[in-house]
């Protein structure tokens, strides 16, 4: 009963939001939202997690329940060790993960080497790495970097030139940071306490750069990558619930994982409905490599364009 539920909610994709979907993007209208599941083959931030957890030289008192948590390691670590210790030691790895390190096949059918492929202007990550970026030059296009600035230090760092981005040169925003600017990272408890409260009060006007606060009420959004207990995710979204007058008309498309139960796919979704007065909200029940395949078979000549 649960699968024949799954089948009837993505059959409802396939005939509404697919054409939808893809007309957006060969119109160049369509933003994905990057979640670390993108790169979770290559990039385990939970190991990192742990590993910080158990270093003796930190002490940390892993007795607590959630010691698997970024954040809350994080926050530990800040507290002990300075606000730099965490945010170097995890830039230093992420910069580890490169493109040119990885064999060219296991990017073949990747979230990045599709999103590539597709052509757009503009990207948003939630990630702090730069491997869309690494992809996007691979493939011959030249990205722009740029994070959001949501603390007064962030205002400082130059921004981007007015010029609008293309599919050639496209751009990559960090949502919650960039590892080659520390102070930018969404790290700790307090950094996510803290982006929230900024853009509840000060909205997206300089938090992001115009060219991306204007395509975003005019693109379908597209959420991939992602868990519903990542606190990117949620935050993520309550930020999106705060900018409702922008969004107003906006889709949302939202891959979500499989192996999920029968009762979690219904608050999910009541979750999810909190948001559906002012965003047009249709979940993908899958993996992400489903999802990967059938956005590939179904725009192939979309993504070619």
């Amino acid at each position: 009963m649960e699968s024949a539920e799954k089948e009837d909610i993505n059959a409802n994709w396939d005939k509404y939001a697919w054409e939808s979907m893809l007309l957006d993007i060969s119109e160049k209208k369509c933003i994905p939202f990057i979640g670390p599941g993108a790169s979770e083959k290559w990039i385990q931030l939970d190991n990192v997690v742990r590993e910080w957890a158990t270093d003796p030289d930190f002490r940390y008192p892993y007795t607590l329940q959630d010691s698997s948590q970024l954040p809350r390691v994080s926050t530990f670590l800040e507290i002990t060790k300075g606000k730099k210790v965490p945010r170097s030691r995890l830039s230093t790895y992420l910069k580890s993960k490169s493109l040119e390190n990885f064999p060219a096949f296991e990017f073949e059918n990747s979230v990045y080497k599709i999103l590539a492929d597709l052509h757009l202007p503009i990207y948003v990550t939630t990630n702090y790495d730069h491997l869309m970026e690494d992809y996007l030059k691979d493939s011959g296009k030249a990205p722009t970097s740029d994070f959001c600035r949501w603390n007064d230090e962030l205002s400082r760092f130059p921004k981007l030139s007015s010029e609008p981005p293309s599919y050639s040169r496209p751009l990559v925003f960090h949502l919650l940071g960039d590892i080659d600017y520390y102070p930018s990272m969404v790290l700790t408890e307090k950094d996510y306490v803290d982006f929230a409260i900024y853009l509840n009060q000060n909205g997206d006007k300089d938090a992001m750069p115009y060219s991306l606060r204007q395509n975003l009420a005019q693109s379908t959004l597209l959420f991939i990558g992602y868990r519903l207990e990542d606190m990117s995710f949620l935050i993520v979204f309550e930020a999106l619930n705060k900018l409702m007058s922008l969004l107003e008309s906006a889709a949302v498309q939202v891959q979500l994982p499989t192996g999920v139960m029968q009762e979690q796919q219904k608050a999910i979704h009541d979750y999810l409905n909190r948001f559906r007065d002012g965003l047009n909200i249709r979940p993908f029940w899958g993996s992400t490599e489903d999802f990967l395949k059938q956005l590939r078979n179904r725009g192939l000549k979309v993504m070619n364009k």
